[in-house]
């Protein structure tokens, strides 16, 4: 007779109501703080995103002014004296230059009173009328230089011009010349040559031969500010856009004072005011300081803000908790060549 086994009947286990909450928890836990990974990686990604962009519009800005305050005083190729190498507020408007085929190179309208186009160039927009001065919300400087012809060269370009496709002539804004749509290349040339500061074939003065170039904030409604450049030979009264998110621009020059016989001396920074309150202030400017401050495009970049300064050479910028942009500061030193070699 076989002999049967017993068997034991157990009964199955789970969690118990305690393990199941304690895991829960600690899925949870791990969960929140892979999402918190995950977000600030985002976050983190989105900043260095925005801080490419803010190095990009630096960079353009900064060479554009670089570019063009450098020509500061520039006495073109014929050496005509330019004693101010900056236009201020004491100078008024820019003159009317008349060229040498009798043409102004700047015009109150688009009309001549005759009725015919007159292809000269319109005056700075409204916001220029202060030219070279100080401004919290973003200083304004007027570069003055003298204006080549395209033969004698080397040519400077004012602020604004552009080449055309095959860059032997320019078709807008240039320091030497004004332009028709209709006008061809020998046109062109014979203009610029009359235009410039050559004082056989150029302007009847070859002292009033010069060019404007100046360089400013501008901010639409409801839009970041932007760097822009104003020629004063430009075809149109519509400024140049030179970067974008350029939020403060501050600028000091560089006054060699004390100078005993032309020799020695020493160089102090001040603001456009300042030196406007000197006799020979801007005459003795050999060099400009430059402060931006630059901003992200979006407007929500920083997490957790809170009020934040910037200094801007001689200016402090705050901005409030509220704004979430990321910013930066970048400044350079601009030495002027055509003023350091000058004879005092």
């Amino acid at each position: 007779m076989r002999k049967l086994l017993k068997t034991t009947n157990t009964k199955a286990q789970g969690f118990t109501l305690i393990e199941l909450l304690v895991s829960m928890t600690l899925g949870l836990v791990l969960l929140g703080g892979m999402m918190s990974m995950y977000f600030g990686s985002r976050t983190a990604d989105k900043a260095r995103t925005e801080l490419g962009d803010i190095e990009a519009n630096a960079r353009v800005a900064l060479e554009a002014l670089r570019d063009g305050i450098k020509h500061a005083g520039y006495t073109s190729v014929h050496y005509v004296k330019l004693e101010k190498p900056f236009h201020t507020p004491s100078d008024n408007t820019i003159t009317d230059s008349i060229c040498r085929d009798g043409k102004k190179l700047v015009v109150s309208g688009s009309t001549a009173g005759d009725g015919t186009v007159i292809a000269g160039l319109t005056r700075p927009p409204n916001e220029l009328l202060g030219y070279t001065k100080d401004n919290a919300a973003g200083d304004i400087i007027t570069v003055i230089a003298r204006p080549d012809d395209p033969i004698s060269g080397p040519i400077y370009r004012g602020c604004g011009s552009m080449a055309n496709s095959n860059n032997t002539f320019v078709t807008d804004s240039i320091n030497h010349a004004y332009q028709t749509s209709t006008s061809t290349p020998a046109q062109d040339i014979a203009r610029q040559t009359a235009c410039s500061a050559d004082k056989a074939t150029g302007m009847h003065d070859s002292f009033a031969a010069k060019i404007y170039s100046a360089y400013f904030l501008k901010q639409d409604s409801g839009q970041p500010k932007q760097l822009m450049c104003y020629g004063s030979r430009s075809s149109s009264s519509t400024p140049l856009v030179i970067a974008d998110n350029i939020d403060n621009m501050q600028i000091r020059y560089g006054v060699l004072r004390d100078m005993i016989d032309g020799v020695g001396g020493n160089l102090r920074f001040m603001s456009a005011d300042q030196v406007e309150a000197l006799a020979d202030g801007w005459s003795s400017v050999i060099s400009v300081q430059v402060a931006i401050l630059v901003g992200s495009d979006n407007a929500n970049v920083l997490v957790d803000a809170r009020s934040r300064s910037f200094d801007l050479l001689d200016v402090t910028i705050t901005k409030p908790a509220t704004d979430h942009r990321l910013y930066k500061v970048y400044s350079t030193t601009i030495n002027l060549p055509n003023r350091a070699q000058r004879d005092f």
